[in-house]
């Protein structure tokens, strides 16, 4: 009778405790927004023959204005899939630059950040492409990179105005599968 009554005593905690995080804390869904980037080039100087860089705007909508909360911080970042192709890999270093704006237009705040994509030696990206040359040659699979970027780690959602973000990399011959904003909040959920 003792060990059912001590074995039932933790199980009833644990059961309590699961039935508390189930109604405080959200799911995963209600504390991550992703948008995703369309890159257009920006105009570049005149009678340079150059290409401008890849520039995205997003007029976020007022649903996501409601998704954020007052007593939340919010994290800004990118991801970024890029093929693992030669122009990439010569693109070698470059710069993702986020603005964020209020929905009036001033500015909240810009965020700076570096990446690329990961080295690999030749041989390993030999032995890559044999091992799985029957998913590439179906199509199942494609060579690329996954890069997230982290640019605001602490955006305040204190006055929730946020209303525009503009995306820019450095590089105009960066090539990219797909790009997305993401936003994730944390913080006082009670």
């Amino acid at each position: 009778m003792w060990l059912l009554l001590s074995l039932s005593a933790p199980g009833l905690a644990l059961l309590g405790f699961c039935a508390v995080y189930w109604v405080a804390v959200p799911p995963q869904d209600a504390t991550s927004h992703v948008t995703p980037l369309h890159f257009d080039f920006a105009p570049a100087a005149a009678n340079t023959g150059a290409k401008g860089l890849p520039i995205a705007s997003v007029v976020l909508r007022p649903e996501f204005r409601q998704f954020l909360s007052a007593t939340q911080t919010a994290r800004l970042g990118v991801r970024l899939l890029m093929p693992e192709d030669e122009a990439n890999r010569q693109a070698g270093v470059f710069m993702v630059r986020m603005s964020a704006f209020a929905v009036n237009g001033t500015a909240l705040g810009v965020s700076s950040a570096l990446t690329m994509l990961r080295h690999r030696s030749l041989l390993l990206r030999n032995l890559h492409t044999l091992v799985l040359l029957p998913a590439l040659l179906f199509g199942w699979i494609e060579q690329s990179q996954q890069s997230v970027v982290a640019l605001f780690d602490e955006f305040p959602t204190l006055n929730a105005d946020l209303g525009k973000v503009v995306v820019t990399l450095s590089a105009a011959d960066v090539h990219l599968y797909s790009a997305d904003l993401l936003v994730r909040l944390y913080g006082s959920v009670l």
